[in-house]
């Protein structure tokens, strides 16, 4: 997977304008081995971001490389994404999830998820060593919403 893009909800933009949020993986190697995901913290605005756009890189040979992309014209229409969308407000740390490639059918990004208190505690651990800037306890379960590229979940209550 090669970009995320994702607009912010009511700011029409034209076919061609940037995203106001582009997550773009500029690494030729994966993820380290014992994870396939690389975490990003972004400082957005508050609001509600529409998935706007992505690009996946196809190989089929070392001379055979293509991209499959989705662009705001086939995503976004009405103030709505077909791929979902995330919501943050002022002042919230929030975990949205994991983006990775999935190949089912045709390549496409999936959101993926934790789906224990358990391992999202855990995970916070590793997400406050690797960026102790980040305050870990005010960090809210709400995933990316979508119907198209992951399942709908809520992260079980503890009580």
């Amino acid at each position: 997977m090669r970009t995320l893009s994702f607009d912010k909800a009511g700011a029409a933009k034209a076919a061609d304008a940037k995203a106001d949020l582009v997550i773009e993986d500029r690494s030729i190697f994966p993820a380290a081995a014992n994870s396939p995901f690389v975490n990003y913290a972004f400082l957005v605005e508050p609001g509600e971001y529409l998935l706007s756009a992505f690009s996946v890189r196809v190989t089929k040979s070392v001379s055979k490389v293509g991209y499959f992309k989705a662009e705001r014209g086939e995503l976004v229409s009405a103030e709505t994404s077909k791929g979902g969308s995330f919501t943050v407000s002022a002042g919230e740390i929030v975990y949205i999830g994991h983006f990775a490639l999935d190949c089912f059918q045709n390549p496409m990004p999936w959101r993926f998820y934790l789906d224990s208190q358990n391992d999202f505690a855990s995970y916070l651990r590793d997400v406050q060593k690797e960026s102790p800037g980040i305050d870990v306890d005010r960090v809210i379960f709400r995933l990316f919403k979508t119907t198209t590229i992951g399942r709908a979940f809520e992260l079980p209550s503890t009580r």
